[in-house]
């Protein structure tokens, strides 16, 4: 790309972030830096204070769904400054601990008091962390592994054992508690973390109250949301490989009796990456407005608009070029291919990807027992995709040609989602109740131009040659997928003074129509898949004095498969169910949560590709994943933030069609995981508004084809931060502060995973290092 190119790139983003200024008006000189992380609005009241008197020997905060202001996370507010309002389910995090979620409940709750594992990773720890993507935002999570297949096109991860590579991956697939839905192959959203308040992990099947999931878990993106405080800032960022990223956000109240809420989000991005021939682009934009006529009542309407002209994934390479000569793994004498190897042509391929959502959240309460809420959302995506994959060597005795093919698929897809709630509060005697009806749809209509062919010129990866002028596959097959979903679902949430009981069940009906038109002789094959699916989730929490609480729970997972086997055959639901116990532990006075549990998940009907049949899949049988998880966050003082986590996964075959797999770990998940990270700032002394942040992290082994015939090899990681507030410098810096983060900072060049040898392995993340500057006021 041209200089003035890029220039224009970031020059339209800016000139985005000075009209939404100049719409908005200058700051008045009350205004308070940083009031992005602090101010929020308030979550709407469901019910009125229930007049009984609190638990002997318990604080008030933890009997009521919202908690109590943590005392230690920040400096304590001087008499004049305004108060800082509790923490929401969707609003923002102080320091790293989240009090309150919905993501486990659909209501906000205590994370403390719902009896299953959930993480959250809030704005500062985005920001701390320099986290690119919504995966790299997860790497120090427990129970998930992020990055196996590094790079911004696709947000795909690996919880309790899960997850995947290619159509079946396991996808960041919920937004604002709503499925990000996607096409047939390759139109899949993937949302940039700027625009993100929060990233949230449940663990375990959920598909009790969000429908089709795996029962590893779910990740769910929460959205900037509009605020009461008027508030602004621009940041622009430097970075490896000519990274350049200008992005703003500013919002506030339109009127001055705060009725009308607005923010507006957007950033531009360019930049090139570790591997040879491969771009960055994005342009990112998020209007929202919330309408708060009275107390009671809330409508919030979210939009996105995101363009990715470009996009970065690794190419599939052999494992022969990467871990030559380990066990199971041919030698090779030329060594391993350069981690800025290039398998395509740039002459060829691209792949371009638009996405537009539009939708809304409302909440009116009726009385102190009733409240509703509906929550829609509407998504268009176009992609393009053109890529030269290779099949492998064609010679492993003679590693210096590839084989390579060539693939086209043109997709767009339309869909809408709607989640009805109706919520009761309600008492029975000594049973206090919050129970949840509701009733879900969603619509897909996809539709994919699928074209793959040989004939492409080797590749000699000893003097490869680019640019050949490559002419891109033909489509063979024009493909229609009609999805419908609708579900019904029921949870109460009991309270018997320290005791919490959570009961939830849902119907679902799943239907699938599979068209698909055969270009070259009109031959048209149309398949139905109707599942019908009844999922459980049942568990059980007690409180102590202390701060712990032990917890048990059962829950089950239903996820249809949208592929068709050889010979038009549509394969059957995935099923789950996991036991899971733990404990969670709450440390008196400061904001610090630990969360330890042990988890038992298997999952039948498990869905691969076929290796006989390029385009279809087959289902080889049954997964078990059982392991032990610790994760510890603390923000110990407005100085110290820390993380760490642990875990440990014995996953296995336990049912195969293939009997030698039987007893093999499935494919790129570590046996044990572990982090840590702590950030630091200076309050006093010389050095004063300077910040540094520090961390590490092990990926053990993890299995490099489902035969176990060679393993990727562990590797431990390390990153780094520091950031500086220049207000400390002098009184008229307020606002400005500047961040410099290092990921891999050593510059490791390791294998992030693998999943087959002749053609599955791809290199990890090379390091990165991004400088940004930010005024805010």
């Amino acid at each position: 790309m041209t200089v003035g190119r890029r220039l224009s790139l970031l020059c339209a983003s800016t000139c985005l972030c000075a009209a939404a200024v100049v719409w908005h008006g200058l700051p008045s000189a009350q205004a308070q830096p940083g009031l992005r992380t602090g101010d929020t609005l308030p979550p709407v009241r469901v019910t009125a204070p229930r007049k009984r008197p609190a638990a002997r020997g318990r604080t008030a905060g933890r009997s009521t769904a919202r908690a109590a202001p943590r005392r230690l996370t920040a400096p304590p507010p001087s008499p004049s400054a305004p108060a800082v309002p509790s923490e929401s389910g969707t609003g923002p995090v102080r320091g790293y601990v989240a009090t309150q979620s919905t993501i486990g409940t659909k209501s906000d709750t205590p994370i403390l008091e719902n009896p299953q594992s959930i993480s959250v990773v809030g704005r500062e720890q985005l920001e701390q962390q320099g986290s690119q993507t919504v995966a790299e935002s997860l790497r120090y999570t427990a129970g998930v592994v992020a990055g196996s297949r590094p790079g911004n096109r696709f947000d795909d991860i690996f919880i309790r054992g899960f997850g995947g590579f290619g159509f079946t991956a396991g996808y960041v697939q919920f937004l604002d508690g709503l499925k990000i839905q996607r096409g047939v192959s390759y139109a899949i959203p993937s949302i940039d973390p700027y625009g993100l308040e929060r990233v949230e992990v449940i663990k375990g099947p959920a598909s009790v109250l969000y429908g089709q999931s795996n029962p590893g878990g779910l990740v769910n993106m929460v959205s900037k949301r509009p605020t009461e405080k008027p508030f602004g800032e621009v940041e622009f960022q430097l970075g490896s490989y000519q990274r350049l990223q200008a992005a703003f956000d500013v919002g506030g109240p339109l009127d001055k009796d705060g009725h009308f809420l607005y923010r507006v989000t957007g950033l531009g991005l360019d930049s090139s990456t570790s591997v040879d021939y491969t771009d960055q682009q994005r342009i990112y934009f998020a209007p929202a407005l919330t309408w708060r006529p009275n107390a009671d009542t809330t409508l919030t309407f979210l939009n996105k608009y995101q363009n990715d002209p470009k996009s970065f994934q690794p190419n599939y390479l052999p494992a022969q070029g990467l871990l030559p000569g380990r066990p199971g793994v041919p030698a090779n004498p030329y060594g391993r291919l350069p981690t800025s190897f290039y398998v395509g042509d740039p002459s060829h391929d691209s792949y371009k990807r638009e996405y537009y959502a539009t939708g809304y959240e409302f909440t009116h309460r009726f009385d102190d027992v009733w409240t509703v809420r509906q929550n829609l959302r509407y998504q268009h995506v176009d992609s393009e995709f053109y890529a030269i994959p290779t099949r492998g060597y064609l010679n492993p005795a003679d590693p210096t040609t590839l084989q390579r093919v060539k693939t086209a698929v043109d997709e767009t897809f339309d869909g809408v989602v709607v989640d009805n709630q109706a919520e009761a509060r309600f008492d029975t005697g000594l049973v206090q109740h919050k129970m949840l009806f509701g009733v879900d749809y969603q619509y897909t209509d996809a539709r994919r131009l699928l074209g793959q062919a040989m004939g492409v010129p080797s590749l000699n990866v000893l003097n490869p040659v680019y640019n050949l002028n490559i002419p891109r596959a033909a489509f063979q097959t024009d493909q229609t997928q009609n999805n419908s979903f609708l579900g019904f679902y029921w949870q109460d949430q009991m309270k018997i003074d320290r005791l919490i009981v959570s009961l939830a069940a849902r119907q679902d009906i799943s239907d699938i129509r599979f068209n698909t038109l055969t270009l070259a002789n009109g031959s048209r094959s149309i398949v139905d898949q109707n599942d019908r699916a009844t999922t459980y989730r049942a568990g059980a929490l007690y409180l102590f004095d202390n701060g712990l609480a032990p917890y048990i729970n059962f829950s089950t997972s239903f996820e249809p498969a949208p592929y068709i086997s050889a010979g038009n055959v549509p394969l059957q639901p995935m099923r789950g169910e996991q036991y899971e116990f733990g404990v969670k532990y709450k440390l008196p006075g400061y904001a610090a949560m630990i969360t330890a549990s042990y988890f038992d998940i298997r999952q039948q009907n498990v869905v691969n590709p076929d290796p006989a049949n390029a385009g279809f899949y087959l289902q080889t049988g049954e997964v078990s994943s059982r392991g032990f998880e610790l994760e510890a966050k603390a923000s110990l003082s407005p100085n110290v933030n820390v993380i760490g986590s642990f875990t440990y996964i014995d996953a296995q075959v336990t049912a195969d069609r293939m009997p030698q797999n039987v007893g093999k770990r499935p494919f790129a998940v570590p046996e044990v995981t572990a982090s840590l990270w702590g950030d630091y700032t200076f309050r006093s002394g010389p050095l004063a508004g300077f910040g540094l942040g520090a961390g590490v992290r092990y990926i053990g082994d993890s299995a490099g084809d489902p035969a176990n015939s060679f393993f990727v090899p562990s590797v431990t990681l390390m990153d780094a931060g520091v950031h500086y507030d220049f207000s400390y410098l002098s009184p008229d810096m307020k606002g400005w502060s500047a961040r410099v983060n290092a990921n891999n900072l050593f510059d490791e060049e390791y294998v992030a995973a693998c999943y087959a040898l002749a053609n599955g392995c791809f290199w990890g993340a090379r390091r990165s290092v991004v400088a940004s500057l930010k005024k805010a006021w």
